[in-house]
């Protein structure tokens, strides 16, 4: 810790402390389960807090403990509720022995890096406890803030440090955010590629109704022409049409699309996916649907002008 805090550009350093597989029981389960020990100041990053209420004095005095709860562990039946007692067995001069803590609260996530899923802790326990169980406590990781304008500088430096000693590694913030976006990035270009193609398949299968359907109703706007309707009603009655079918699409698309994405993304929020609206797709899509509706009816008028009303009468015979 000394030495680390001497390399310049180092500004401060956080040190976590752990017990890793403690053996565990209460309400009738028992579990191995990780832990870590947190300062005053560390439980306000333990978020999401579900039941009870973290009070730092009061675990000191009570041999209090909060536990994290993790689906994977309730599938389990490893759970706890506020005011449960746990049994924890640890090391003591070379012998086991048990002592028992208070559940204060409950809680879901943590909002630092240093809490993290690499050892994954479920119980934390107050860094002054007057249980025994401190003693036993190994130092887990340091974290280390630098100085901005020397982060190169300082990250060599510790790299070096880290080169020169066993058992220990680094890693940076940087470099976590980078491995967990790395995955969900390839996920989200797989389904933006995905969402084009339907997007495509989509527009062609538009225009093939609305074209198609002019086609078919030849014989239609021959006896519309011949009771006295103009052309330029005729275009308005299939500019209607297509209005409808882009109500159809845009109904999909801008409610029942993001209300089936935002209960999708609401199911597996546990693993920190959010659903955002994808405002400048949605109005690009908009628009382009729009013009070639346009185009469509632009098409449309050209076809009818160079049709007779013989012709349309003839229909598609």
């Amino acid at each position: 810790m000394e030495k680390v805090q001497k390399i310049p550009g180092v500004e401060k350093t956080y040190s976590y402390y752990d017990i890793a597989h403690v053996h565990t029981d209460a309400n009738g389960w028992n579990q191995e389960l990780n832990s870590m020990f947190c300062t005053k100041n560390d439980f306000k990053f333990l978020t999401h807090t579900l039941e009870g209420t973290i009070d730092y004095d009061a675990m000191v005095r009570e041999n209090g403990v909060v536990f994290r709860r993790y689906r994977q562990y309730t599938d389990l039946g490893v759970d706890c509720h506020p005011g449960d007692q746990i049994n924890v067995q640890f090391n003591e001069s070379g012998k086991t022995v048990t002592d028992t803590f208070k559940v204060f609260a409950v809680v879901s996530g943590a909002g630092t890096t240093s809490f993290g899923s690499e050892n994954a802790p479920v119980l934390f326990f107050p860094m002054d406890t007057e249980s025994k169980i401190a003693d036993s406590k190994k130092l887990d990781s340091i974290e280390v803030v630098t100085d901005p304008s020397a982060v190169e500088e300082t990250g060599t430096a510790l790299q070096n440090f880290v080169d020169q000693t066993d058992g220990v590694e680094l890693s940076s913030y940087e470099a976590k955010v980078q491995a967990a976006a790395a995955m969900p990035g390839i996920i989200f270009t797989g389904l933006r590629i995905l969402s084009i193609f339907i997007v495509l398949f989509g527009l062609i299968n538009y225009l093939n109704t609305t074209i198609t359907n002019f086609f078919t109703q030849k014989r239609e706007r021959g006896m519309l022409q011949a009771v006295g309707t103009t052309k330029s009603q005729l275009a308005k009655m299939f500019f209607a049409e297509g209005l409808f079918y882009m109500a159809g699409m845009m109904l999909c698309t801008l409610i029942l699309g993001p209300l089936a994405l935002w209960a999708i993304v609401k199911a597996i929020n546990y693993t920190s996916y959010v659903f955002t609206f994808p405002v400048l797709p949605m109005v690009a899509f908009t628009s382009v649907l729009l013009l070639i509706q346009v185009l469509v009816i632009v098409y449309i008028m050209r076809a009818m002008r160079k049709d007779s009303l013989v012709e349309s009468l003839a229909g598609n015979e």
